[in-house]
């Protein structure tokens, strides 16, 4: 079984609704729910449209088809990197890369989420450590933290 980015956060949120995503059971539709979903849905898509105007055209990479070599990339940026390893799954809404310090050291990633909530939750930055984790064992290499963009300012939060 594959843990992904859904059946993470269905635990965190539940571990008995967990159960039955996994089971393939469906619950009642929830309008509340599919209105917090097609919010965080437009925060994120306008959250990256800000996020890559900071960026050349070659610096950042939207959507890749292809699996991509993190290690060897050239881009600053990167979006909608789906990060794989063994039974671990996660899509990442971006992912910066920091040159290194010094030249000894190696360049540094940093997922990146967003969420339109002006207060962060415990399960917010779950989500964000679950992403640095699946990446960190994608690549061989300790993701030392992540960034929320949340709230009506476009706050960044470091976790």
């Amino acid at each position: 079984m594959i843990i992904s980015t859904p059946i993470f956060e269905a635990y965190i949120k539940c571990p008995y609704k967990c159960w039955q995503f996994c089971l393939g059971e469906k619950g009642e539709e929830n309008v509340y729910l599919d209105f917090i979903r097609m919010q965080n849905h437009a925060y994120r898509t306008a959250g990256l449209e800000k996020l890559i105007d900071k960026f050349q055209g070659s610096e950042y990479v939207a959507l890749p088809s292809a699996p991509v070599d993190i290690k060897t990339a050239s881009w600053r940026l990167a979006i909608g990197i789906v990060a794989k390893k063994r039974n671990l799954e996660s899509h990442l809404h971006a992912v910066e890369q920091l040159p290194s310090h010094g030249q000894d050291k190696p360049v540094q990633f940093v997922p990146i989420r967003f969420n339109f909530v002006n207060k962060l939750t415990k399960s917010d930055k779950l989500l964000l450590t679950f992403d640095a984790f699946v990446l960190s064992e994608m690549i061989g290499r300790e993701i030392t933290h992540g960034k929320i963009i949340h709230g009506n300012g476009n706050a960044a939060f470091k976790v």
